[in-house]
């Protein structure tokens, strides 16, 4: 797959996964040599990994949430709870979720996961209002 395919594929799933205005959001300011970054970023991640047809986005979703609350990367996982709530992961089933993973990856963590979980609800109540 030539790497305009590849580009191509990748923004489709990343459209997809979080929204149009999840990819708008995220690159309004971006200088050119972001490309660099896109192509390992999110032509790789997304125009490969997110495209495969063995799982959902929904169940991705998880996986991917579950990883970054793991490893503490908060940042991400907002972006990333917001698009679960896109691909129809509902508040309870995060709540679930946590105490799932609250017996893997340790209270603490599973508490800023938690957290950062309440913020994404409070900025979706928010957009809802405007």
């Amino acid at each position: 797959m030539s790497d305009a395919e590849r580009h191509k594929r990748a923004m489709k799933a990343y459209k997809q996964y979080g929204g149009k205005k999840y990819v708008l959001k995220s690159t309004p300011h971006d200088p050119p040599s972001i490309k660099d970054i896109s192509l390992l970023g999110v032509d790789r991640c997304y125009g490969e990994s997110w495209n495969r047809k063995g799982l959902d986005m929904k169940t991705k979703s998880l996986i991917t949430i579950s990883m970054l609350a793991t490893l503490g990367i908060e940042p991400e996982l907002r972006t990333h709870i917001k698009a679960a709530h896109h691909q129809g992961v509902t508040k309870d089933q995060i709540v679930d979720w946590l105490i799932h993973v609250n017996s893997y990856i340790g209270t603490p963590r599973a508490v800023a996961a938690l957290r950062v979980a309440r913020e994404v609800w409070t900025e979706l109540a928010e957009e809802k209002k405007t």
